[in-house]
């Protein structure tokens, strides 16, 4: 048992020195493109579950009808369902690059805010510093 001890000791110490591998950005296009993007509000639901008991939980309700991207002027034009409450909305947005962030007082992506306005910008950077600002027209 000592033997074995040993052993896995001496096992733990040799692979514990292999070098670190780092994360490889290769993998990000070089462009930075907006692919697909959808609005979503958080509902409140009461789940039953198979148990016959139920839960309070959060989803994602999406609202937004369509979306047209055009890469060739940067616009994500969005259609939302008729009578949406824009006060408390996020975003998800699919896109190519490694980073995507708001601009001009943008909402952040992922984040509920208002979306009051129609008319919103964000920038998509790639791993080698090539950026494109996107415009999403909210209609």
């Amino acid at each position: 048992m000592k033997n074995l001890s040993i052993l896995i000791g001496i096992l733990l110490a040799i692979t514990s020195c292999e070098p670190r591998v780092e994360m490889d950005f290769s993998q990000w296009e070089m462009e930075a493109e907006i692919t697909d993007a959808f609005i979503y509000m958080l509902q409140q639901d009461n789940v039953d579950l198979p148990d016959d008991t139920s839960v309070d939980g959060t989803k994602k309700v999406t609202v937004s009808e369509s979306y047209d991207v055009d890469s060739g002027v940067a616009t994500v034009t969005m259609t939302l369902k008729e009578g949406t409450d824009r006060s408390k909305l996020s975003i998800y947005i699919y896109h190519t690059g490694n980073g995507i962030v708001p601009l001009e007082n943008s909402p952040e992506p992922g984040v509920l805010a208002d979306w009051s306005s129609n008319t919103y910008k964000y920038r998509v950077t790639t791993e080698s510093d090539l950026s494109k600002d996107w415009t999403f027209i909210i209609e």
